[in-house]
Parts: C-alpha cells; sequence; structure tokens
C-alpha cells in the first residue's frame, strides 16, 4: 500500500474512531508476558480477531489459539497502534515520513516501532528493491534500528512471506466471517516454529490484512 493511501485511510480511521468501542482485552493465556512474547515470535500461526464495525481498530491476538497480546489504535492525526500484554504496553507502532530511512530511493509506506520509552526497534518498509535476484518490483522490508535489513522479507501485498534465497516461509490473509462485520488475520508460517519472525514485523502484515479486509468490507456490506 502507497504511503499517501495508507496515511489517508488512518486519518478516515481516526476521524471513526470518535463513534466506535473496542473489543475487550482477553486474559492472559499464557504463564506470563515473556512466553508470550516467545510465542508471538515462534507460533505456527498468529490470529487478529477485529470487528470491522469497531472501527478504531482494536483487537485480541492469538498465538497458536491462545490469547498472547492486545492491539488498540489511537490518535487522529497521528495514529499509533499500541501492542500490549495483560495491560502493559510492549511495544507501538507508527508511521513515519520524514526519518532517514525515508531517503530510501523509491520507498513507499513505513512502518516504524518503538518501546514504551520511544526508544527505537525497526522498521518494516514497502521500497523497490530485488531481493535475492527476485524480480524488481515493491517488497515489504524489515530492518533493525541501525537499518540492517533482516533475513526475511514480504511480497508487497503482505501475503507471502520470503528467507533469504527466496524461499517462501510464511504467508499472511484475511479471513471474513460469512456474515457480519468479524473477520480474522493471519500470520501463518511453514516451518512447524522453527523460524522465528520478530512479532513487531508479524504485526505490521496483519495491519496491512486489516486494511485489506476492511476496504473489503466497505465494499460489500
Amino acid at each position: 500500500m502507497r504511503k499517501t493511501t495508507k496515511l489517508f485511510l488512518g486519518f478516515t480511521a481516526g476521524l471513526l474512531l470518535l463513534c466506535g468501542c473496542s473489543a475487550a482485552e482477553e486474559k492472559l493465556g499464557y504463564e506470563n508476558a515473556d512466553v508470550a512474547k516467545e510465542a508471538l515470535a515462534s507460533a505456527s500461526f498468529v490470529r487478529m480477531r477485529c470487528d470491522l464495525d469497531n472501527v478504531d481498530a482494536s483487537g485480541n491476538i492469538y498465538a497458536d489459539e491462545k490469547a498472547a497480546a492486545y492491539m488498540k489504535n489511537s490518535g487522529l492525526f497521528d495514529q499509533t497502534w499500541t501492542i500490549s500484554i495483560s495491560g502493559e504496553e510492549w511495544f507501538h507502532m507508527k508511521i513515519v515520513t520524514d526519518e532517514e530511512i525515508n531517503k530510501m530511493t523509491k520507498s513507499a509506506t513505513t512502518y516504524a516501532f518503538y518501546d514504551p520509552d520511544n526508544n527505537l526497534l525497526g522498521y518494516a518498509q514497502e521500497r523497490v528493491t530485488t531481493p535475492d535476484q527476485m524480480p524488481e518490483a515493491y517488497y515489504i522490508i524489515f530492518l533493525d534500528a541501525d537499518l540492517n535489513e533482516k533475513p526475511y522479507y514480504a511480497s508487497e501485498d503482505g501475503h507471502t512471506i520470503y528467507t533469504e534465497g527466496g524461499t517462501v516461509i510464511g504467508s499472511a490473509k484475511k479471513e471474513m466471517d460469512w456474515s457480519g462485520s468479524q473477520c480474522n488475520l493471519y500470520v501463518n508460517l511453514e516451518d512447524n516454529g522453527t523460524q522465528v519472525i520478530d512479532f513487531q514485523d508479524k504485526y505490521a502484515l496483519l495491519d496491512m490484512m486489516y486494511d485489506e479486509a476492511n476496504e473489503y468490507y466497505k465494499d460489500n456490506k
């Protein structure tokens, strides 16, 4: 999704936030927050449950079907997606437009991740590149706080996750309920949990799936 479109959707969601409701956070299904964080990184699949009529984009997040985290969107002009566990913030995500990473040639939507003290954790950026001799196109590139690329990346639409060498290791998708506004958003790994992907990067893909589901819902309700 291109930056201008994403920011417009974020602004629109922010306006609707004034009349939206939030999903309630479920009780943690893991022993503690640290165990939940490990599960979110290595689980064979992560699922976020959302109600698209609750336009503030809140929802519970499950790792292998156990409640592991909660997402809450806030802000009007400065959208923030906050991931918490048992009521305590773990990290938050924003779209940035004026940082050093935005100077990358042929870059578009750039997500930045921060800890609760606003220390930078890393980025997920849509940009034109040719990873692993793949055809030149937009891909989602994941980077640490020092702008080092991580050993995995995703297709422009977020549906396919690759590791170094161009091997497919996972996927992201939406599933709409047969009726109503409920949907499930997934990030799946294909190697039975031996591949670990930082959850912040998985969340960027979940957010892309949310936008896709929301567009589908608006077009078909």
